[in-house]
């Protein structure tokens, strides 16, 4: 029993003595957290999403230099580099990219027939949705469904 005290108080420890990261991925002009960035670093593989805000934590690392690599939709990947002196460093390092980030409003998913049949049915039993439809899409819908009335005869 005293041995498997004594593992895991070294095992706390040695959490406790690794070096962290924590940082924040911002927008070119560093008012806005890009909430989703993947920061991934180089060496380890370790990925992480920023949070709401822009910020990211990635613990348990030893002393060293790291490359880190974040990616955000509609910006152009970046690298930068990240020194932690110890294994009680914490490094905080502020992340601006995007200088040219499309903020779009709308995102269109494509997805297979059973996800579609889902979506169907959780549309149909959810009564705060509401759908529109185009004239051209009524239309289009009525002449492949329904076919037309024969011409009447002509005189």
């Amino acid at each position: 029993m005293l041995g498997t005290a004594s593992v895991l108080a070294l095992a706390a420890a040695t959490a406790a003595q690794a070096g962290t990261i924590a940082g924040r991925v911002m927008d070119g002009s560093r008012t806005v957290g890009l909430e989703g960035a993947t920061i991934r670093i180089v060496e380890t593989g370790q990925t992480v999403a920023a949070g709401s805000d822009g910020a990211f934590r990635i613990v348990g690392l030893a002393a060293g230099t790291y490359t880190l690599r974040i990616s955000y939709v509609g910006a152009e990947p970046a690298e930068t580099s990240v020194t932690l002196a110890s294994v009680t460093d914490t490094a905080t390092p502020v992340i601006v990219i995007g200088e040219d980030v499309d903020y779009v409003d709308n995102i269109l998913v494509v997805g297979q027939r059973g996800a579609l049949n889902s979506a169907l049915s959780r549309q149909r039993a959810n009564d705060g949705n509401i759908v529109v439809l185009s004239a051209d899409a009524i239309a289009s819908s009525r002449t492949r469904t329904s076919p037309r009335p024969p011409a009447a005869p002509s005189a």
